[in-house]
């Protein structure tokens, strides 16, 4: 089953560079009609199908975890190397990376659409897409409501549509019960406590504004220490951290390696902190945590267990 991409793809190249120059996305849409189904992506791209598809391919981790959340694996029949949860998700096929896909193993798979992340998108890769006749959707997850929605288009869009109803009131509700969470610890504290977020511990690489994390923390009611960072993903100064003393900070990690290997290195900054660690004034055995591998990484449903794992955080602060 082939869409019919109704858009020329000259025209569709052209709108790709307007969007990548101005970092343009909006929530994508998924309409029923006479003849089918229509889904327009983030991006503004419209593809039209005459039966739900059924060999779907992603080069998103959280897209890949949408699709197990809905008990739709079986339609996901190649995924990105890094997409390494849920359990099961080794057997789906391997298709490389974002930056160097098998585009000889995607046609072979023969996919009716291949869904891509906001964040992993560029106009070169959705130029090759095009080129190989590929039917390709953008669907961006960088907020609670763009992750919601788009569950929903995605459980439309498979026939899931009931599976969706049900895990979004999921989500909801656990939702409702951390901003409550966040809300009442928030409102303990003088002012709006300061969280660091760190990707690993080899550096003070974190999320600024308008990021995905960034959007958890706002949430929450608390500032992001790298909220006024020249980047939106920077590597922060000593002096930068010093200067603005977390009240918490939050380790994140992409793999259970990396985790392994930041809880080693969190045990020896308890044991001998250096100059920084000295310098800042939280509680090192109480105030830091190490997040689950995955969380703050991956911008899938996640996001949701990144916000508990946060309110945890925040929970150490009004603890006696």
């Amino acid at each position: 089953m082939n869409p019919d991409v109704k858009i020329c793809k000259l025209l569709w190249l052209g709108v790709m560079a307007m969007f990548f120059q101005s970092g343009f996305a909006e929530l994508a849409t998924f309409e029923k009609n006479p003849d089918g189904f229509q889904l327009t992506d983030s991006i503004g791209n419209t593809l039209r199908f005459d039966d739900y598809p059924s060999r779907v391919v992603t080069l998103d981790s959280g897209i890949v975890e949408i699709f197990f959340a809905l008990e739709a694996e079986d339609s996901l029949v190649g995924r990105t190397r890094f997409a390494e949860y849920p359990e099961g998700v080794a057997k789906i096929a391997d298709i490389g990376g974002i930056i160097d896909p098998n585009f000889e193993k995607l046609t072979e798979i023969a996919a009716d659409l291949v869904l891509i992340g906001r964040m992993s998108a560029n106009a070169e890769l959705l130029a090759r897409f095009a080129q190989l006749d590929l039917p390709v959707a953008v669907l961006d997850l960088g907020t609670f409501d763009e992750l919601i929605e788009h569950t929903e288009v995605i459980g439309q869009l498979l026939g899931k549509a009931e599976t969706a109803e049900a895990v979004l009131a999921n989500w909801s509700q656990r939702l409702s019960k951390l901003d409550e969470q966040a809300q009442r610890i928030v409102t303990q504290l003088e002012e709006p406590p300061i969280v660091l977020l760190l990707y690993g511990l080899d550096g003070y690489y974190s999320a600024g504004s308008d990021t995905w994390p960034d959007n958890i923390f706002q949430r929450a009611g608390v500032r992001n220490l790298a909220s006024e960072a020249a980047s939106p993903w920077p590597m922060l100064s000593v002096e930068a951290v010093i200067a603005d003393d977390p009240d918490c900070i939050m380790i994140a990690s992409s793999t259970s390696q990396s985790f392994d290997s930041n809880t080693r290195r969190y045990d020896s900054i308890r044991r001998k902190p250096t100059a920084l660690w000295k310098a800042l004034t939280l509680d090192l055995e109480k105030n830091i945590k190490l997040a689950s591998p995955g969380l703050f990484v991956v911008n899938g449903p996640r996001i949701i267990d990144s916000y508990q794992a946060l309110v945890l955080l925040l929970g150490t602060l009004i603890q006696n």
